[in-house]
């Protein structure tokens, strides 16, 4: 590893220790030692796992809308929930709500801070 300090801030990588040179932060980690590298690794989980959080959310939020108004603007839809009972809604949403957080995944991935150090 040529440059093995990392910024915990910007993910900036640097050959020796001391402040960050991209966005002044101090004092650069140590990636080559393994309780950092399971730091920053366990950061970028956390991350991971609040972004995924936050898709579901706008999925959920956005499918409700979308099969109500469906509902209200289209007979044909409203007589095929009909046909579900009370949980046509429920499942028309739902499902919506999946594909939309498939297509949240595909448009907008996530990318690992430090994704350098999974590698190696």
């Amino acid at each position: 590893m040529t440059e093995p300090f990392v910024c915990m801030d910007c993910a900036s990588r640097q050959p020796d220790p001391g402040e960050c040179r991209r966005c002044g932060s101090g004092p650069m980690l140590d990636a080559r030692d393994p309780e950092v590298r399971n730091t920053l690794l366990g950061d970028d989980e956390r991350r991971a796992r609040k972004r995924e959080g936050l898709v579901i959310g706008a999925s959920v939020l956005a499918a409700i809308p979308i099969v109500v108004g469906l509902e209200l603007a289209l007979p044909l839809f409203e007589a095929l929930l009909r046909v579900g009972g009370c949980f046509g809604e429920l499942i028309a949403s739902g499902a919506l709500a999946v594909v939309l957080w498939q297509v949240g995944r595909r448009v907008w991935p996530f990318r690992h801070r430090f994704a350098f150090l999974r590698s190696g």
